[in-house]
């Protein structure tokens, strides 16, 4: 036999001339313990307790392979452990990408006056209320703790991982819709009530979203990119002429 041993799982293969009649593979080890990693029956040997029950419809599928003449092609095997795979974790991401929408603030919400929002803070809490009435069982058949099983994925790295990417797509998706109300706003008719004070800090913040849309290049067009130049140019020309001199230098390029 071969051991390959990862902290707490095991995987055990049988040698090659090793069959399952001989003595050598014949049950007496299944006295042991279903965790004890020493065992040397062919297998995954695991001391993690598993949040899910086993899909003993889906098992039995897979391991009777009873289809005529004899067995199944193992390409067809695959392909339908790999559907089964997909179709678990399509059930497991789905509540988190429906509470993720619901931390993306509104379109309307965003504001070309002031810098562009972004994702709300995640609540582990809030989120695993919600799995009462929207969690995987809507999706799979799959029974067992997935509150549990949640839990564990959102104390992990690769909750950190996943949550990190989503958010800054999240966020890119904000400062896009942002640009895009900047690029639309009626700049001239703002500044009508405003002091100059607030009209310079605006004048950062524009600048600020044009430095940051020609490093995000080419997810924002040219022309938007030309378009927020254009505004910079109607603020500074808004300004008394000394503090236009000073800041043509400082805006003359993004």
């Amino acid at each position: 036999h071969t051991h390959a041993h990862t902290h707490a799982h095991t995987l055990s293969i049988s040698s090659p001339n090793v069959s399952p009649g001989t003595e050598e593979s014949r049950p007496h080890q299944r006295s042991r313990s279903p965790g004890d990693l020493s065992d040397t029956r062919p297998g995954v040997f695991s001391r993690y307790k598993p949040f899910l029950q086993k899909d003993k419809t889906f098992a039995k599928l897979v391991i009777s392979n009873k289809t005529p003449p004899g067995k199944r092609p193992m390409e067809v095997q695959n392909v339908m452990v790999k559907k089964h795979a997909l179709e678990l974790t399509t059930s497991f991401i789905i509540p988190l990408e429906r509470y993720l929408a619901s931390l993306m603030p509104l379109k309307r919400d965003v504001s070309p006056w002031r810098p562009p929002p972004q994702l709300k803070p995640f609540d582990s809490e809030l989120f695993l209320k919600g799995m009462e009435g929207a969690g995987p069982h809507l999706t799979s058949g799959v029974k067992g703790n997935w509150t549990g099983l949640y839990q564990r994925f959102l104390s992990s790295p690769n909750f950190i991982s996943w949550f990190s990417v989503r958010k800054e797509e999240a966020n890119q998706k904000l400062r896009l819709i942002h640009l895009d109300q900047l690029c639309k706003a009626d700049i001239g008719f703002w500044m009508r009530d405003k002091q100059e004070v607030e009209i310079v800090d605006f004048l950062l913040q524009v600048k600020e979203c044009l430095s940051r849309a020609t490093r995000q290049y080419p997810s924002v067009s040219a022309q938007t990119v030309h378009t927020l130049q254009s505004q910079i140019r109607t603020i500074i020309s808004s300004l008394p002429e000394d503090l236009q001199s000073c800041l043509k230098s400082s805006f003359s390029s993004p």
